[in-house]
């Protein structure tokens, strides 16, 4: 187990020739492996994949949330809460 360890181990050849150059990681410090120094380029196309996947959704439930809100407000009008003997609570937690 500690000779795998302790083995030098490259990246693979399609990232190895992305980099430019193969790199051995067990002559690095923790902290030049881990690394968070990112391009602001690279930061912007981080940015815009995560509001890619995050704001379609969240901007379907807000559509849900306006619609549920409406229809709750319009069965409040024709006196629902009569009818299904519900009081301001029980309206407040639909």
């Amino acid at each position: 187990m500690l000779d795998a360890m302790t083995q030098s181990t490259d990246l693979p050849d399609e990232i190895a020739s992305k980099e430019g150059a193969r790199h051995d990681v067990t002559n690095h410090s923790a902290t030049e492996v881990c690394s968070l120094d990112f391009t602001p380029r690279q930061a912007r196309r981080a940015l815009l994949k995560v509001d890619l996947a995050i704001l379609p959704f969240m901007i379907l439930c807000f559509c849900f949330l306006q619609f549920d809100r409406a229809n709750i407000g319009n069965a409040l009008t024709d006196d629902t809460a009569k009818d299904i003997a519900a009081n301001n609570s029980d309206i407040n937690l639909a």
